[in-house]
């Protein structure tokens, strides 16, 4: 569970196809469903999201952020196949299709290949401040050498 992030009044929850060929190959999709529901997965789903790089394995690894910008509960989606490695964050209120050009924040990772966006860890408050944190991992690609980011709440 994520939160409302449809303001529709139920708790949410995504679901995940990073390798989803959408007018290209490996973009990815990430879905927001409220209820359990039988049928294709864009009929079920009140919001759709879809990563616009080849390879880019946009939906990877998501999270809830809570609300960073007044509108409710958002969410962000790693990409780590796009160039250094990606994180898309997204306001609330999401009803509808939307690409990652409609993210209302982006990370982006430092070096080519290194995987930033592969996992992620939100609605957090890592250092106790009272406000939710976002933890990004990167895989590190080819090199192996992982790291680790927190954005500590109130920047995002």
């Amino acid at each position: 569970m994520i939160g409302d992030v449809d303001d529709d009044g139920l708790d949410d929850f995504l679901v995940a196809a990073p390798e989803r060929n959408l007018d290209g190959v490996k973009r990815g999709a990430v879905y927001v469903l409220s209820a359990m529901g039988s049928g294709e997965i864009t009929a079920v789903a009140s919001a759709e999201l879809h990563g616009l790089i080849d390879d880019g394995r946009f939906g990877l690894a998501m999270t809830g952020i809570g609300d960073a910008d007044g509108s409710g509960a958002g969410i962000a989606i790693g990409a780590p196949g796009e160039g250094r490695g990606k994180v898309f964050m997204f306001s609330g209120g999401l009803a509808g299709v939307y690409t990652s050009d409609d993210a209302i924040g982006r990370v982006v990772g430092e070096a080519f290949g290194g995987g930033l966006g592969s996992a992620l860890v939100g609605n957090i408050d890592y250092d106790d401040d009272g406000l939710l944190d976002l933890i990004v991992g990167a895989d590190g690609g080819d090199s192996g050498a992982g790291e680790v980011v927190v954005f500590l709440g109130g920047g995002l």
